[in-house]
């Protein structure tokens, strides 16, 4: 019985090796969102914090220099919120197109196996008759013989 060959097993162990490479660039981006989100939350944070400690400062009277460096801070602050919330939608775009890319992977692969699976029921069901035509000629034979020697 000669073993089974799936002549396409090179390219299916590249695909699945190409998925792997693919899942962990995601992983990576899932990585990069939560640290983007967590610096995010972290100036919102900080912002807020800042904004409690001036008003309870400011519950007196306060000169005006003291407003615009508060107003400077937010300012600041929220344009860097803004780039932030700019790098997450970049981030998460990037997500969506590397989903695509994996799922088309999946789907070649998946093909691959489908083809590698046919292909083996194919080669088994193959294996079987012969295994059966071997065993329908070996009893032939045997009555053929025993056919001879009852004659003589």
């Amino acid at each position: 019985m000669k073993k089974f060959e799936f002549q396409m097993e090179k390219l299916l162990k590249y695909k699945n090796q190409v998925l792997g490479s693919q899942m962990m660039v995601l992983a990576d981006l899932n990585a990069q969102l939560a640290e983007e989100q967590s610096e995010k939350k972290a100036l919102e944070d900080h912002m807020d914090l800042e904004r409690k400690e001036f008003e309870k400062k400011t519950k007196g009277a306060t000169l005006p220099h003291v407003w615009q460096i508060h107003a400077a801070f937010v300012e600041h602050t929220k344009e860097k919120i803004a780039l932030k919330e700019q790098e997450i939608l970049y981030i998460q775009k990037s997500i969506d197109e590397q989903r695509e890319v994996i799922k088309n992977t999946k789907i070649e692969t998946r093909s691959l196996e489908i083809i590698r699976e046919a292909r083996y029921d194919e080669y088994r069901k193959e294996e079987e008759k012969k295994a059966e035509q071997e065993i329908e000629e070996f009893v032939s034979a045997a009555d053929a013989l025993k056919k001879i020697s009852d004659a003589n």
